[in-house]
């Protein structure tokens, strides 16, 4: 298992033509400033928005900069019916720095999602050179089924988990999922995994995880 098979995540903001059209500008402020920088034809874009959340997600899943470091410290908190195309059912009430970190994992260890296709569209339809981003979309009438699992040669260093380890009662559905896959490829019990950071917390919360 390596790096190579995390779903791949296209390079954003490479022909963006002005820095105000680069989605972080819309994701990582709201209220009036981001209003008139960006015009009443994109006001509904904010950090709270289905938008926002699958580009921010999606962008820091392919690498955790600054940016995401920032979006993650917003404690604003938020109520999500049938949630975000990015998180896929339930009811939750979580903060927009919370949600991110969970949305980012679930892009970043994604092996494979069943009964789902994904689906491209402008971050900004009203800019032409916005990037694409991606959602999934059920169009058989099944639940999405996903299916994640980490690299257990890297996993120690990777500050998405490290975050998650650090209070993981939001993230428990993804930690059993996880849990689940490596038990059935027989990773689980590596004994160079459970040397890991994972690895531990995955033998102290067996009978939670089971």
């Amino acid at each position: 298992m390596n790096n190579n098979n995390y779903k791949k995540i296209k390079n954003f903001g490479g022909n963006i033509s002005t820095p105000i059209d680069n989605p972080l500008s819309y994701c990582l402020q709201d209220g009036l400033n981001q209003k008139f920088l960006h015009g009443s034809s994109s006001s509904h874009i904010t950090p709270q928005s289905n938008e926002c959340k699958l580009f921010m997600s999606q962008y820091c899943a392919k690498n955790w900069d600054g940016f995401c470091e920032y979006a993650y410290s917003n404690k604003n908190s938020q109520f999500t019916i049938g949630a975000a195309p990015s998180t896929i059912g339930g009811i939750q009430s979580n903060s927009l720095g919370n949600t991110l970190l969970l949305d980012t994992a679930k892009e970043k260890y994604l092996k494979s999602m069943q009964n789902c296709c994904r689906v491209s569209i402008p971050f900004d339809p009203t800019v032409a050179m916005s990037p694409n981003i991606t959602y999934w979309k059920n169009s058989s009438g099944l639940t999405c089924i996903p299916t994640y699992e980490i690299d257990p040669d890297v996993i120690d260093d990777d500050i998405v988990m490290n975050k998650i380890l650090a209070n993981p009662a939001p993230y428990i559905s993804l930690l059993k999922n996880i849990y689940r896959s490596m038990k059935s490829d027989g990773s689980l019990n590596a004994e160079t995994f459970k040397k890991t950071k994972l690895g531990i917390f995955f033998n102290n919360a067996r009978s939670m995880l089971s």
